[in-house]
């Protein structure tokens, strides 16, 4: 999908002072700034909050070509500097997208979502234009939706490009320490010995699928993941959706957010031992760490 779109983009430059376009004109591309910053004003009739906005590079604007009520423009832009955009025809772009409705449907969702929050323009303004494509065919829900998703991925080549990469490091395992028994792999378990020891009834190291302390481990593993997996989803989820909802309250809580979130879980590891007593606390606020920061993300957007 990026490469077709990249193929319907044209770079287009402008020099300090020019108006890309006037409000009322009628709306056929959108832009993405490359370089250089856009003053984008909305005209008073959008009954927008914000009215005005400097776009600089990866912002999006003229999206009133993809608005389902009329493809007019509703702002004014004008370069403050020498600016370099990408120009998308906005016709093009939903003909793409119509070819793949399901694609096109979450793109489009999530374009009316930044313009509500940048600009706090009415929901009923920013609504996009559908696909009719979606209204001719009937969409399966519950397990044929499911089940439908899962033959979709097995007719993409995913699956089968998975099974090679693992294919490939079983391989090199096995040849490297069994085969050529290379410098430094030559002391490690073979492929063949570790899948004698996984299966035997009586294991050299004491674990096997024959030793119930095999299974105990599966089970304090997904006990683990559990816990930590429902704590984040019972804060994540909230915190995702403020995050959504205020503008307010993102402007406080997010930046606090971003700085903590790319912090690696290893270097939790020694907070966690100070913090908590005993061994699982520590293991479940980690495994916790790790899901929690995608679920409050994911749901913001």
């Amino acid at each position: 999908m990026h490469e077709s779109i990249a193929l319907l983009a044209r770079r287009v430059a402008y020099a300090q002072g020019d108006v890309i376009y006037h409000s009322g004109e009628k709306a056929d591309d959108i832009y993405i700034v490359v370089s250089g910053r856009v003053q984008h004003s909305l005209g008073s009739g959008v009954g927008a909050v914000t009215m005005e906005k400097t776009m600089g590079p990866g912002d999006v604007f003229g999206w009133a070509a993809l608005l389902k009520a009329k493809p007019t423009r509703l702002a004014k832009t004008v370069c403050i500097e020498k600016t370099e955009t990408l120009r998308i025809n906005g016709v093009d772009l939903l003909k793409l997208f119509d070819k793949d409705p399901t694609t096109g449907d979450v793109v489009m969702s999530r374009f009316a979502t930044m313009i509500t929050k940048d600009f706090d323009v009415p929901a009923s303004v920013a609504e996009m234009q559908e696909f009719a494509r979606r209204d001719q065919i009937a969409q399966p829900s519950g397990l044929g939706l499911t089940m439908y998703r899962v033959s979709q991925w097995l007719q993409s080549p995913n699956p089968y490009l998975m099974l090679l990469g693992i294919a490939l490091f079983l391989g090199f395992w096995y040849m490297s320490v069994e085969v050529l028994r290379l410098p430094r792999f030559e002391d490690m378990p073979g492929l063949t010995v570790v899948v004698k020891e996984w299966v035997s009834e009586d294991p050299t190291y004491g674990l096997s699928i024959y030793t119930p302390e095999y299974y105990e481990h599966i089970w304090v593993s997904v006990r683990r993941v559990g816990i930590a997996f429902l704590l984040a989803t019972a804060l994540g989820v909230p915190l995702g959706l403020f995050l959504g909802w205020s503008k307010t309250f993102r402007d406080y809580v997010f930046p606090l957010f971003e700085v903590l979130r790319p912090i690696p879980i290893l270097a939790w590891v020694p907070l966690s031992i100070i913090m908590f007593t005993g061994t699982e606390t520590p293991v479940i606020f980690l495994t916790f760490l790790a899901s929690f920061f995608a679920t409050a993300l994911n749901t913001m957007l």
